[in-house]
């Protein structure tokens, strides 16, 4: 079994593979492997180049095109390495990069991250300019390119690379996944890495609403890592104006099949103050088992839905309102807005069928700064709203995105709950997410699976891993993560299974494993005051400190 295994994306980029190729076979490191992802490629010349392609230690997998973030995850499920290294088909590597990078991650098994020094050639040529690595530069940019070393155990904890990043940028989230396991990362300073400029290249500029957008999704889905640097967070948040008054951003429709897969489509929503009229219309017609509607992104909102108009190629027209729909948000009575004390606001809209156009009314307005204060408190100890379950399947131990099933969970505090799921064909492994956002404990009371014959079957409890602290002798366990999972393994084809038991957040006792990220909050207040004074900021992380700490 080789220890590295080189994963190469290659749409359209034939007549440039055999460079990358050649650069990895020249390494002075032996035990490798190449695995060439051809994601669908419509040029007849780099089909034809990919069919013939050989040579040693080489694989190349021919799949439908399915983009670069889920090609590599591909690639990846087929490796047998313990480290991977994702290359694209028109860059190259230096002769001692792997020789190197096997031997900083051996000598150090918290290290998660290994990346070079890097030239670009092509259309452009010269050094590569990128600031060396700190929490603070990473947090405001990426400053680690795509071909660098990690550990594929570390892939398989933080799910793979996400598919949802439309603007790119699917590297940044994966790393700031990695370092939210608490991983180092080491920079070779030699020159390894070779970054081919040329036209069509998918690297491109991004207006500041997309820029928005990226920090939004990177923050909301790697918020502990964030939060356990408050100093630096404080600041980002702050320069990022995400919660300050922005002129627009955009609204995002996702419309699930039976299989969990889902297509999406956004709209720029305006910041008037005025209702708003968004209109959904497709070329064709998309086959649904559920929408999901995300009003907004990158910021803090409340939102009001006056209308949702849904019409069907059969002719069905069906009008919902704000009553009708599941959400992750807390209802004020008083004003019949949603208020979302996250970044990734939701409106589940459990309609299925053939869908022509959606049309959604309703209103909406920014959070002002000073009432963000709760959103941290809310990290630790929410009892507002709803959340989601979410369980994964898989055959291979491989969980994704597109191979998951979401059910809404009520935080309203009676603690049970019963989920019945009915997971894709072949399933041998399944990942559980009780909840989505929130440092909770579970009671597990019984897991019952059906197989492919029709016969049911229990799971012993204690059999079932997961990622929280050990199993309570009355059957709880704490998980100090807003991403709580479980972990199944059946040996036979399970066709539905039935998860029974009990959750609550954490309450406020049970606190102390936070006071270290607390006190460094506290820390980075005093020093913030000092310097700044009493400015509008200062006031708010004031307030938020002795909201969450008492002083």
């Amino acid at each position: 079994m080789p220890e590295v295994s080189v994963v190469i994306p290659c749409y359209n980029q034939g007549s440039y593979i055999h460079d990358a190729l050649e650069s990895v076979w020249s390494q002075t490191y032996p035990d490798y492997e190449i695995i060439v992802i051809n994601d669908g490629s419509t040029e007849p010349e780099t089909n034809a180049i990919l069919k013939e392609l050989s040579g040693p230690k080489l694989r190349v997998i021919h799949t439908e095109n399915q983009g670069l973030a889920e090609a590599r995850n591909t690639g990846i499920r087929e490796a047998t390495g313990r480290y991977i290294l994702p290359l694209d088909a028109d860059d190259r590597i230096g002769r001692r990069y792997m020789e190197l990078a096997v031997e900083l991650l051996d000598s150090d098994p918290d290290l998660g991250i290994v990346y070079c020094l890097a030239e670009k050639f092509g259309e452009d040529e010269g050094p590569w300019i990128l600031k060396e690595f700190s929490i603070k530069q990473m947090m405001d940019h990426n400053v680690i390119f795509c071909t660098s070393f990690f550990r594929r155990v570390d892939w398989e904890s933080v799910g793979g690379f996400k598919r949802d990043m439309k603007y790119g940028l699917e590297d940044y989230d994966f790393w700031l996944s990695i370092l939210g396991l608490g991983r180092k990362v080491k920079r070779i300073d030699e020159v390894l890495f070779f970054y081919r400029i040329r036209t069509g290249s998918m690297v491109r500029s991004m207006t500041p609403l997309q820029l928005r957008y990226l920090f939004g999704r990177t923050y909301e889905r790697n918020q502990l890592f964030f939060l356990s640097h408050p100093k630096e967070t404080a600041a980002l948040l702050k320069e990022k104006r995400i919660n300050e008054i922005c002129p627009s951003s955009i609204s995002i429709l996702f419309c699930f099949d039976s299989q969990g897969g889902f297509q999406y489509f956004d709209k720029p929503i305006e910041n008037t103050g005025e209702p708003f009229v968004i209109a959904y219309s497709f070329s064709q017609p998309i086959e649904c088992a559920r929408l999901r509607w995300d009003p907004v992104s990158n910021i803090f909102s409340r939102v009001r839905v006056d209308s949702i108009l849904i019409t069907f190629t059969s002719g069905k027209r069906v009008m919902l309102h704000q009553t009708d729909l599941l959400h992750n948000g807390k209802l004020l009575a008083e004003t019949g807005y949603v208020q979302f004390l996250t970044l990734d606001p939701q409106f589940e809209i459990n309609e299925s069928g053939e869908v022509n156009s959606v049309e959604i009314r309703g209103q909406w307005e920014h959070i002002p700064l000073e009432a963000v204060a709760p959103m941290l408190d809310a990290v630790v100890n929410p009892w507002y709203g709803r959340t989601t379950s979410i369980l994964y399947w898989s055959s291979d131990q491989t969980f994704s995105e597109d191979r998951a099933i979401r059910k809404p969970v009520r935080l309203d505090g009676k603690g049970g709950f019963l989920f019945r799921f009915t997971p894709g064909a072949g399933t041998r492994f399944l990942r559980w997410d009780p909840v989505s956002g929130i440092l909770c404990r579970v009671k597990l009371v019984n897991v019952a699976v059906t197989d492919d014959s029709g016969a049911v079957r229990s799971i012993p409890v204690d059999q079932i891993s997961h990622n929280g602290t050990s199993r309570t002798e009355d059957g709880w366990v704490d998980f100090w993560t807003a991403f709580p999972q479980f972990y199944f393994h059946f040996d036979g084809v399970i066709v539905a299974v039935e998860i029974r038991g009990e959750w609550a957040p954490l309450r406020s006792s049970e606190r102390e494993h936070l006071y270290v990220v607390l006190r460094r909050l506290s820390t980075a207040v005093d020093r913030y005051l000092r310097l700044t004074g009493n400015s509008r900021f200062g006031r708010f992380l004031r307030f938020l400190r002795r909201s969450l700490i008492g002083r």
